[in-house]
């Protein structure tokens, strides 16, 4: 009897132990039965929405182009920058300019003192002496024959002296210029024994190389000068990018050693003829607008825009990118209610892209359900929802 009791207990145990497990294997099947008809699919209601900052909207009809980027240097303009040269023998006795300041065209930048420039002076005034000494002697000569006092051969040695002091006269009137000193002053004997050496055009002092008190001759430099209202952006591409690019097209460029660099506009100006053989790369050149921030020298990073098409967009923060591919959220047609709360149906959708430009990103699709809604701001919550319901670790 004993015996019997402790059977039935042991048969007791394992018919409760069999039926335990295929409560357990029941409930298993109908977890993974829900979590396969869930799968890519998010449900949000409108708090959670609102919490969660989600915008949506449709897709948008947008002019994009295709990008080849490209990087390099912005500089000046060849005619923009100057070497500051004495234009005569001089002792420096002022020094007008200060490196950084700015200065106008025809402003004097250095004083110089030197007896080179009151010699230059005297010798305009023998010049002048000889030119009208020549002028009447031609005159005179003249007169004698047409009454054939004199010889004809007179007359034209008169004029050949006379050619040869004019000549004399505006060579040295020309230098007078080229120092700042006006010929009439002179001749009406105005001696300056000072120059000025200014400024050829408008723009910035960037160097000064001399010193008060220094002397210094022609074709020493004395100083630079800089106009950056217009300035260059000099990029390569490399050279299976070059039939992309073609003059007028856009550009646009940033700084990256200024700190939150704004986005820069530009337009191809000139594609070049030849490839560097060491980089394979050919200069791509952008006549800027004014951009006084600029330093010329500094690096640039570009993205010129070529082959513009229209093309159906989302923004770039609507597109998901995962190991599987890209997708993002479209909102289904009709809203669940489920306790007087509007709920919301997001269905996950893989997409295929194309060309990205200015936070927008061509979606290729051959077919996308007519007027469908998209999120365009928040897909990075959704995906992280549906990760949890997926049992999914972001």
């Amino acid at each position: 009897m004993k015996y019997t009791s402790y059977v039935i207990f042991i048969i007791i145990i394992l018919l409760a132990y069999a039926c335990n497990n295929k409560v357990s294997d029941e409930q298993n099947r109908n977890r993974e039965s829900d979590k396969s008809t869930t799968a890519g699919i998010v449900e949000l209601n409108q708090a959670q929405i609102k919490t969660a900052g989600i915008l949506m909207g449709n897709l948008q009809s947008d002019t994009i182009s295709s990008v080849v980027d490209a990087n390099g240097y912005v500089e000046l303009l060849p005619n923009n920058r100057a070497t500051i040269n004495p234009p005569i023998n001089g002792l420096i006795e002022n020094i007008k300019c200060i490196e950084g300041k700015p200065v106008k065209k025809g402003e004097p930048l250095f004083v110089l003192r030197h007896p080179d420039i009151i010699e230059l002076q005297k010798e305009y005034i023998r010049s002048i002496n000889e030119f009208n000494i020549a002028r009447q002697d031609v005159e005179r000569q003249k007169i004698l024959s047409e009454s054939n006092v004199a010889a004809r051969k007179q007359y034209e040695q008169a004029q050949a002296t006379f050619q040869i002091a004019k000549a004399q006269k505006n060579a040295v009137a020309e230098q007078l210029l080229f120092i700042g000193i006006i010929p009439d002053d002179v001749e009406n004997g105005r001696i300056l024994n000072t120059v000025s050496v200014i400024a050829p055009f408008s723009g910035t002092v960037s160097k000064i190389y001399s010193h008060k008190g220094q002397l210094v001759t022609p074709g020493e430099s004395m100083a630079e000068l800089i106009n950056a209202d217009k300035l260059l952006l000099k990029l390569n591409i490399f050279e299976q990018d070059v039939n992309k690019v073609k003059v007028n097209q856009k550009l646009t460029f940033t700084i990256p050693s200024f700190s939150n660099s704004k986005t820069y506009l530009g337009t191809v100006s000139f594609v070049g003829k030849d490839i560097d053989a060491e980089t394979r790369t050919v200069q791509v050149t952008s006549v800027l607008s004014s951009y006084p921030e600029l330093i010329p020298g500094v690096y640039a990073e570009a993205k010129i825009l070529c082959n513009p098409k229209i093309a159906w967009v989302l923004p770039d923060e609507s597109i998901i990118k995962d190991v599987d591919g890209e997708y993002v959220f479209r909102l289904e047609s009709d809203s669940v209610m489920t306790n007087n709360a509007d709920v919301q149906r997001f269905i996950k959708m893989n997409v295929t892209t194309g060309v990205s430009e200015n936070g927008y990103t061509e979606i290729t699709n051959e077919s996308v359900p007519e007027n469908s809604v998209f999120v365009t701001k928040g897909a990075y919550y959704l995906k992280s929802e549906m990760n949890k319901s997926e049992g999914v670790d972001d």
